[in-house]
């Protein structure tokens, strides 16, 4: 655990570094996508006025809005590409994007016990694990993709719920999605 704490740290690190190239443009001259528009709006919030220039942003349907994300992730992806180092970071960052498939608010400490979800490569579905502490073995609990479901359709575990010793039976609940 300690040992991946330390390459989060590093690549963390490492990532800002390349963030400041793209930012202050080390690399292949790109022209700069044009600003977002500033289109304020105002409210009136119990007697405060309140100014948001940029809450035209909100709407992700609006054409302008999708033609602004388009230029920036074009830009964004020019710039990267010219990156001397990106094959090296690329490296890094598969492997830690790789750990952290755990499902956010998904953890459940039951005594010295960890419950939690987490997505394991290949698959895009939540399964549940439990491990005994930080450092025991990881125990696959309940695995949806197990479930015999009809043609176009999968489960999915959308909450569990642990015995409140960590030992006993668990119980899920699976939905069931139609693909």
């Amino acid at each position: 655990m300690r040992a991946l704490l330390r390459n989060r740290a590093k690549t963390t690190r490492r990532l800002g570094w390349w963030v400041f190239f793209v930012q202050f443009g080390v690399g292949a001259q790109i022209p700069i996508p044009p600003p977002a528009a500033v289109r304020p709006i105002t409210n009136n919030y119990f007697g405060t006025e309140v100014i948001d220039p940029y809450r035209w942003m909100e709407d992700a349907s609006c054409p302008d809005f999708q033609s602004w994300v388009k230029l920036q992730g074009d830009y964004a992806r020019a710039k990267l590409k010219g990156l001397a180092i990106r094959k090296e970071l690329l490296a890094e960052l598969w492997p830690l994007d790789a750990s952290l498939n755990t499902y956010p608010g998904g953890l459940r400490p039951i005594g010295d016990r960890l419950f939690y979800m987490r997505t394991p490569p290949p698959t895009d579905v939540y399964q549940l694990f439990m491990r005994d502490g930080l450092t025991g073995a990881e125990k696959l609990v309940f695995d949806p993709n197990q479930l015999s479901a009809p043609e176009g359709a999968h489960y999915a575990l959308g909450r569990y719920y642990v015995a409140p010793d960590g030992k006993g039976r668990s119980e899920s609940h699976a939905h069931r999605c139609g693909r």
